[in-house]
C-alpha cells in the first residue's frame, strides 16, 4: 500500500493538546522548498479525521499508510487506551524500528534492555531490542517556546524531521537556513521590482492622462449630450448588481461559518464521548452500575455515524452482567445498618445502629412503619420470624456502657433491652429488659416463631456465675423457659435450626454450643469455633477465623476450606450467611465486595461491589440477597439465573449443567449433553437449529450424542448400550450393545465388550467404533460402521488398531484425530501412520463444520491446522480454560466458551474481536452472523446477540436509575440526563 503520510502523531489530548498541532505545523514547514505546499505530510487525528465517522478504521488506514510513528510520551499518554491501541496496532502491522519517541512529560529511560518510566505505555514495553533514539521536549510548555524562532524547539523539530525525511540533521538545518535566506532575498527583490514598476506606472499614467484629455476634446458632442435618464438607469443597475453580490457573499460566509461551527461541535462531541468511554472502561469492575451509565452516555453524545469502540462495548457487557443491584434502602441514618428478611421477602426489618430507629419495608421497598426513640442508646442485630409475624432488635443502653458512661452521657433511665414488634403493624409486643448487663445482643427466633433466644453482649454479663449465656423466652406468654451458660468468647450469638435445636456461636472464635429443642438440654458436638452461621438442618457450620472461611461438620468436627485454592477474600470476612435451602453462602467483607458461593462445590457464583458489609440475609427463594453496610444503606441483589444479554428459549429442568464442547448438529436439530449436578444424572437434550429454541419435550438418557444422518443421533445411553435415537419419531433402537465378531455378526454374550467411543466422518455418515475389554481398557478393536450403525468392515487387524488410542476426537475421510494424554495427533486410517501431532496441555479440540480446519485451544494460544496440508497457524490468544468452541457460519470466527463469558475470535485478524460476559459458557452454536445459542454450567439456555444495537436496546431497558447529581458533577455531565432519556437514547 502506498504511503499517504510521512508520519503519524500519536498523543494524549489531555497532555499534549497544544504541543501536537504546533509540532505537526513545524514539521510541515521546516526546510520547506518555496515551491511546495508543505515539506512533509503528517497525520494527526483532529486535523485529519474531520469528516470521517469511522474512527478506528480511519486511524488504522492512516497507520497502514504512514512512514513513521511519532509517539508523544507523557504519563497521561501511558494511561491512554487510544495511545496503547495505536502502539499495539503499529507493532503488529508495521516496523517497530520506525517508532520515534518524543518525551513531553514524566520520566523515560533505557534500563535492563527495555524502556522504563511513568511516561512509558504498557504496549511499548518489550518492543525495542536496543535503546531507541528519542527526542526530549519536556521543557516546551507555552506558545513562545513552541515556535521555530526558539532555537531549542527548532533543534528538536530538526531531529524529528531529519529522521522522517532521511536527511542528515546538519544538511536539513542548512537547507532551512538556505530556504529562509532565499525567502528574504525574494522578498527584497520583489520589493525593488515593485518600486520600479510603480515609477514606470506613474510616468505612463501622466502621458495617458494627456492623451485622454486630447481624446475628450475630440469626442463627439452626441456623447456629451447623453441623457441624464440613461446615466441614472445605468447607475441604478450597477448598484443593484453590487447589492446582490454582497448578499451572496454574506450568505456564503454564513453557510461556511455554520459548517465550521457544526464540525467544531462534532469534534468536541467526539472528544467528550471518547473521554466518557475511557471513564466507563476504568470503573467497569469496581462500580458496574456507574460504568453502564457512563458507557450509554458516551454512546448517546457521540457524533452520528461513529461506531462505539469494541473496548467500550466489552466493558458494557462486563458492567451490565455484574450490575445486579436491584434496590437500595436508605433508612435515614449515617451509622451502620443491619436488616433481616422474612422467608417470603415481603417483610424487611431494618435497624440503624446509631440511635434507636427501626423500620419495616415490604417487597417493593415501601416503608410500612417505623419506631423511633429520642435516646442516645444504639441498636445491634435484628431478627424476624420466617412468616414475618414478629420482629426483634437488641438495644444497647449507652449510659450503662463503660466507654459511654465515662464520657459523661446522661442516664436516660432505659436499660439494655430487646424490643419485640408485631410485624404488620409495628405495635410493641414486648420489652425484654436486662438492667444488670452492660449489653445484650443478637435475638433469634425459632423457625416456628415459638421461641426467641437472647444472647449476652460482647462485653458479657455476669449472671448466675456465667459471663456468657443465652436466655430463651416463650413468645406466647413471654416467660423465660431456659437459661443456658455458653462459656464462650465475646457475645453469645444464638441460631435456631429448623428442627428446633439451638446453636450458639461466638464472634471471637469461641466454641460452638448446641442445645436440644423444647428442653434445651446441652448436646455434645465436635470441636467447632468461629463466627458465622449454621445450615438450616443444623448439620454444618460456616464460620470464619482471621481471613479463612471454613465449612465444619457439627457432629464430627470435620473441616473443609470453602475458598479452596481460589483467590477470593480481599479483606477480613464479615456477615457470613447460609441460604435457608443450604445451597448458597454469602460472605461479606470489610473491603469492597460481597461474594456468594455454592456451598456444595465452593464455586463463587457472584461477586457484588457492595462496599464494606455488616450483615447479609437471603430470602427463601434464593432470588435475592440483602446486605447491610457501614454507610447506613441496605442493598438488594438479584441472584436469579437470568443473564443480561441472553434470551432464554427453554427450560433444561433438573439437568442444569450443560457439558462442555458437547454440541453435535443434525439436519434440523442439534443435541447437547446436560447433567444434573446434584444426582450426577445425564440426559441428551435437543434444540431447533433455526430458532435456537430448546425442544423441552424431547430428550433421551445418555452421556454423549453423535449426529449420524438427518435428525438421527447415536447416543451412548446411561444403561451401558448405544442406541440410535430418531428425534422426528421419538424412538430409540439399540445397536452396538454386543460384541461385533470379525465376520460381521453382532453376537451377544453374557459379558459383552463395550463400545466406548464413536466418531463420525465430517464429510459422510460413516463412523468408527472403538471398543473396551471387560476391564474397561482399550483393546485395539476398531470397526467401521455405516449411517445405520451396521458393520462395514473390521479394522481390528489393521495398522490403525495397533495404536494405544485413548480418545478419538474427529474423522475426516482417511484421517482420524485422536488424543492421548496431552498429545493430539492425526492418523491415517488405512496405514496407521501418524501424519501430525502436537503436545497441547489442557487443549480443547474442535473440527470446523466443513472438515477443513481443526482448532486446538491451549492455555496460552489458539492453534489452527489445515486438515488437507497440516499447515499450522498459531494465534496468541489467552482467555483461561476453554469449555467449548464453535466455528461461525463462514468459519472466519470462532466462539470460545469460558468460565467468564463468550469470547469471539476473528480468525482473519488473529485477535479477539468481542467479549460477552455470560458466566460459565459450556458450548455454543451460531444461528447466524449476529447471534448464537449457548448453554452454560448454571442452568441457562438461550440466545446471545452479537449485534451492538440489539444489546444496547436491551441494556437501556434494564436501567434502574440515572446519574446521581454528584456523579454528574464528578464527570462534568451537564445537563444531567433523566432515566427516561437514558432508556430512550
Amino acid at each position: 500500500m502506498p504511503e499517504a503520510y510521512d508520519g503519524f502523531i500519536s498523543y494524549s489530548h489531555a497532555a499534549d493538546d497544544l504541543l501536537a498541532p504546533r509540532l505537526q505545523s513545524a514539521l510541515q514547514r521546516f526546510a520547506k522548498p518555496w515551491w511546495k505546499r508543505r515539506a512533509v505530510r503528517i497525520f494527526r487525528d483532529e486535523s485529519s479525521l474531520s469528516a470521517n465517522p469511522h474512527l478506528w478504521s480511519s486511524i488504522t488506514e492512516a497507520l497502514d499508510t504512514s512512514g513513521w510513528f511519532v509517539l508523544l510520551l507523557s504519563p497521561d499518554a501511558a494511561q491512554s487506551e487510544w495511545v496503547n491501541q495505536e502502539i499495539a496496532y503499529w507493532v503488529g502491522h508495521r516496523d517497530p524500528k520506525k517508532i520515534l519517541p518524543v518525551v513531553t512529560g514524566g520520566t523515560f529511560d533505557w534500563a535492563g534492555g527495555d524502556v522504563t518510566g511513568d511516561a512509558v505505555p504498557r504496549s511499548l514495553q518489550g518492543v525495542f531490542t536496543e535503546e531507541p533514539r528519542w527526542v526530549d521536549v519536556r521543557w516546551a510548555k507555552d506558545d513562545d517556546q513552541l515556535n521555530l524562532q526558539d532555537p531549542r524547539f527548532a533543534d528538536a523539530v530538526a531531529d524529528i524531521a531529519s529522521t522522517i525525511r532521511g536527511i542528515p540533521k546538519d544538511d536539513l538545518a542548512s537547507e532551512e537556513v538556505r530556504q529562509h535566506r532565499r525567502t528574504v532575498r525574494t522578498a527584497w527583490a520583489a520589493g525593488g521590482l515593485v518600486t520600479l514598476l510603480a515609477i514606470a506606472a506613474v510616468g505612463f499614467g501622466i502621458q495617458s492622462a494627456r492623451n485622454a484629455d486630447e481624446a475628450e476634446r475630440q469626442a463627439q458632442l452626441a456623447e456629451q449630450n447623453a441623457t441624464a435618464e440613461a446615466a441614472a438607469r445605468a447607475k441604478a443597475e450597477a448598484n443593484a448588481e453590487a447589492e446582490a453580490a454582497a448578499r451572496l457573499e454574506a450568505d456564503t460566509n454564513a453557510e461556511l461559518a455554520a459548517q465550521n461551527a457544526a464540525e467544531a461541535a462534532r469534534q468536541a462531541a467526539f472528544a467528550r464521548a471518547r473521554e466518557l468511554a475511557s471513564e466507563a472502561i476504568g470503573v467497569a469492575d469496581s462500580n458496574p452500575e456507574l460504568a453502564t451509565l457512563l458507557a450509554i452516555q458516551a454512546i448517546d453524545i457521540a457524533p452520528e455515524g461513529v461506531e462505539p469502540p469494541k473496548a467500550l462495548i466489552n466493558a458494557l457487557w462486563r458492567s451490565a452482567q455484574a450490575d445486579r443491584l436491584i434496590g437500595t434502602i436508605e433508612p435515614g441514618s449515617d451509622g451502620p445498618t443491619s436488616a433481616t428478611v422474612s422467608d417470603s421477602g415481603d417483610r424487611i426489618f431494618v435497624a440503624s445502629e446509631l440511635g434507636v430507629r427501626v423500620q419495616m419495608y415490604d417487597a417493593d421497598l415501601n416503608l410500612l412503619w417505623e419506631h423511633i426513640e429520642d435516646t442516645s442508646d444504639s441498636l445491634t442485630m435484628t431478627s424476624i420470624t420466617p412468616d414475618g409475624r414478629l420482629a426483634a432488635v437488641a438495644v444497647v443502653d449507652s449510659s450503662s456502657d463503660v466507654t459511654s458512661r465515662e464520657s459523661g452521657l446522661p442516664d436516660d433511665g432505659l436499660p439494655n433491652r430487646v424490643l419485640v414488634f408485631e410485624g404488620s403493624s409495628g405495635s410493641m409486643v414486648r420489652n425484654l429488659e436486662f438492667p444488670d448487663c452492660l449489653a445484650v445482643d443478637t435475638p433469634a427466633f425459632s423457625s416456628d416463631g415459638k421461641f426467641v433466644a437472647v444472647g449476652a453482649g460482647l462485653q458479657g454479663c455476669e449472671r448466675d456465675g456465667s459471663l456468657h449465656w443465652v436466655e430463651v423466652f416463650d413468645t406466647s406468654d413471654w416467660t423465660a423457659v431456659a437459661f443456658l451458660p455458653t462459656d464462650g468468647f465475646g457475645a453469645s450469638m444464638p441460631e435456631f435450626a429448623a428442627d428446633g435445636r439451638l446453636f450458639v456461636l461466638h464472634p471471637e472464635g469461641g466454641p460452638l454450643r448446641a442445645f436440644s429443642s423444647e428442653t434445651f438440654e446441652p448436646v455434645e458436638i465436635g470441636d467447632i469455633g468461629g463466627r458465622g452461621d449454621i445450615t438450616d438442618d443444623g448439620a454444618l457450620a460456616v464460620t470464619s477465623q482471621a481471613f479463612d472461611v471454613t465449612v465444619q461438620n457439627i457432629e464430627t468436627g470435620a473441616v473443609t476450606d470453602l475458598l479452596g485454592n481460589t483467590e477470593i477474600v480481599i479483606s477480613l470476612p464479615h456477615g457470613i450467611r447460609v441460604s435457608r435451602d443450604q445451597h448458597w453462602v454469602a460472605v461479606g467483607t470489610f473491603g469492597r465486595y460481597t461474594s456468594v458461593f455454592d456451598l456444595a462445590t465452593g464455586e463463587r457464583r457472584f461477586r457484588f461491589p457492595s462496599g464494606p458489609t455488616i450483615f447479609s440475609s437471603f430470602d427463601s427463594s434464593r432470588q435475592r440477597l440483602f446486605t447491610g453496610h457501614s454507610d447506613g444503606s441496605v442493598k438488594i441483589w438479584d441472584l436469579s439465573d437470568e443473564v443480561t444479554g441472553v434470551d432464554p428459549t427453554g427450560d433444561l429442568g433438573a439437568f442444569t449443567w450443560v457439558n462442555g464442547n458437547n454440541f453435535t448438529i443434525g439436519a434440523d436439530v442439534g443435541a447437547l449433553a446436560a447433567i444434573d449436578p446434584d444426582t450426577g444424572m445425564w440426559s441428551i437434550r435437543f434444540f431447533d437449529l433455526a430458532t435456537g429454541d430448546l425442544l423441552v419435550d424431547q430428550g433421551v438418557s445418555g452421556y454423549e450424542a453423535i449426529a449420524v444422518s438427518g435428525n438421527r443421533f447415536a447416543v451412548d445411553s446411561t444403561t451401558g448400550e448405544w442406541v440410535m435415537f430418531d428425534v422426528d419419531t421419538g424412538t430409540s433402537t439399540p445397536f452396538l450393545g454386543c460384541v461385533i465378531t470379525p465376520d460381521g455378526l453382532c453376537e451377544g454374550t453374557e459379558d459383552p465388550a463395550h463400545v466406548y467411543k464413536l466418531v463420525r466422518d465430517a464429510t459422510s455418515t460413516r463412523m468408527l467404533a472403538y471398543q473396551l475389554d471387560l476391564n474397561w481398557f482399550y483393546e485395539g478393536r476398531i470397526f467401521e460402521l455405516d449411517g445405520d450403525g451396521s458393520l462395514v468392515r473390521d479394522l481390528s487387524d489393521e495398522p490403525l488398531a495397533a495404536h494405544d488410542v485413548w480418545e478419538p476426537l474427529a474423522l475426516v475421510s482417511d484421517i482420524v484425530w485422536t488424543r492421548r494424554n496431552e498429545v493430539i495427533m492425526a492418523m491415517n486410517v488405512a496405514t496407521g501412520d501418524i501424519v501430525w501431532e502436537r503436545v497441547t496441555p489442557g487443549g480443547s479440540f474442535q473440527m470446523s463444520p466443513s472438515g477443513e480446519v481443526v482448532a486446538v485451544m491451549s492455555s496460552t494460544s489458539l492453534l489452527l491446522v489445515d486438515v488437507g496440508t497440516f499447515e499450522e497457524r498459531e494465534l496468541a490468544i489467552e482467555v483461561g480454560a476453554v469449555r467449548g468452541m464453535s466455528f461461525g457460519p463462514d468459519e472466519s470466527e470462532l466462539a470460545l466458551g469460558t468460565a467468564d463469558g463468550l469470547v469471539i475470535v476473528d480468525l482473519d485478524e488473529g485477535a479477539i474481536g468481542q467479549t460477552l460476559l455470560v458466566p460459565g459458557v459450556s458450548d455454543a452454536y451460531w444461528l447466524n452472523d449476529n447471534s448464537a445459542v449457548i448453554g452454560t454450567n448454571r442452568g441457562v439456555w438461550g440466545i446471545v446477540s452479537f449485534d451492538t444495537d440489539a444489546f444496547l436496546e436491551k441494556t437501556r431497558s434494564g436501567l434502574r436509575r440515572s446519574f446521581a447529581p454528584a456523579e454528574c458533577a464528578t464527570y462534568a455531565i451537564d445537563p444531567c440526563p433523566t432515566l427516561e432519556e437514558l432508556q430512550g437514547g
